[in-house]
């Protein structure tokens, strides 16, 4: 028989060789700063930004339109795609809101998603072509997003809560925000396969794999996955990560921060993981909930994003960031 030493001596070692092996890491070699902060008073619950060669595009949690910014934060146009009734307000109700959370861009075009954290109000993807500003199609992903849940290994009671997409190119990246239930997860979907589902008539759900992550925490409060771009220098998926004291994924709660982290994609999901707190001066977490990012810069020795916050006080933060 194993002393119980002996036993406890042996799960401290194999628990160690886990973290190291599939676990988050700080890289101290590198940090974030703030080089630029702009309060959006127009634009809502910023969730999601990315650039095509008209500007910078913006979408915000509650908010019905597809808004085009300058960097400085203004808005030049906006283009209404969400036709729930609303009684003509700018920002819906949370009750009905469709919950833009997260946007991508392919060939001047943007696909803008749903969080599919309430059943059918919360589950559908629009299409933009950005050029010829032209909704091209709405189509509910309920039944896509329920396969993510079916397949996501989800505890009773909890929900889909999609808040980052991006591309590579080959694969669409939905990146499961878990912050309530643990479950941060990525799923993998073959682009073209997402397309054809998107655009095609009765064309099969596409098949996807999916990763699951362990993120950090603060003050024992679990993070979630909040935004995601991909870097092609690097071949790299960089994502934000956001940390709020809540108990359910419905309801917000007291903001404690916020990190920027990245995976390496060499032909796989890789399990590891880096990040960096975003952190002021004096060291401490700026309580900003950072809700996407997009990279604007890169070069050998650093890295600068355009990213969005959400304070849940119906303005948006839009900050200017430096990896280095």
């Amino acid at each position: 028989m194993i002393p119980k030493q002996k036993i406890t001596h042996i799960y401290w070692i194999l628990l160690l060789f886990l973290l190291l092996t599939f676990g988050c890491n700080t890289n101290n070699e590198k940090s974030i700063s703030i080089q630029q902060f702009i309060s959006i008073e127009d634009i809502s619950a910023g969730s999601g930004i990315c650039k095509t060669e008209e500007g910078l595009w913006v979408i915000g949690d509650d908010s019905p339109y597809l808004y085009l910014i300058d960097d400085k934060g203004e808005t030049q146009e906006k283009y209404l795609l969400s036709k729930i009734p609303s009684s003509g307000q700018e920002n819906y109700s949370k009750s009905i809101k469709p919950d833009f959370e997260a946007m991508d861009v392919f060939n001047d075009t943007l696909l803008i998603i749903g969080s599919g954290s309430q059943a059918f109000t919360r589950d559908t993807a629009y299409v933009f072509d950005s050029k010829n500003r032209k909704l091209l199609l709405k189509k509910s992903l309920h039944n896509l997003y329920q396969k993510f849940y079916l397949q996501g290994d989800f505890p009773i009671g909890n929900s889909i809560n999609l808040e980052g997409l991006a591309n590579d190119g080959k694969f669409f990246y939905f990146l499961q925000r878990g912050n309530v239930c643990g479950n941060n997860r990525i799923y993998c979907v073959n682009k073209k396969e997402m397309l054809n589902y998107l655009f095609k008539k009765d064309y099969p759900l596409p098949d996807f794999t999916s990763y699951l992550f362990n993120l950090p925490v603060i003050n024992n409060n679990k993070s979630g996955f909040s935004g995601a771009c991909y870097s092609p220098q690097e071949n790299t998926l960089y994502f934000t990560i956001s940390v709020e004291e809540t108990n359910d994924v419905y309801n917000d709660g007291a903001i404690l921060g916020s990190f920027i982290g990245k995976i390496k994609l060499n032909n796989k999901m890789d399990k590891k993981l880096e990040y960096w707190p975003i952190k002021d001066s004096s060291e401490q977490f700026v309580i900003s909930k950072i809700e996407t990012l997009y990279i604007t810069e890169v070069n050998s020795s650093e890295i600068i994003f355009f990213g969005l916050s959400d304070n849940d006080n119906g303005k948006t933060g839009f900050y200017k960031l430096l990896l280095h």
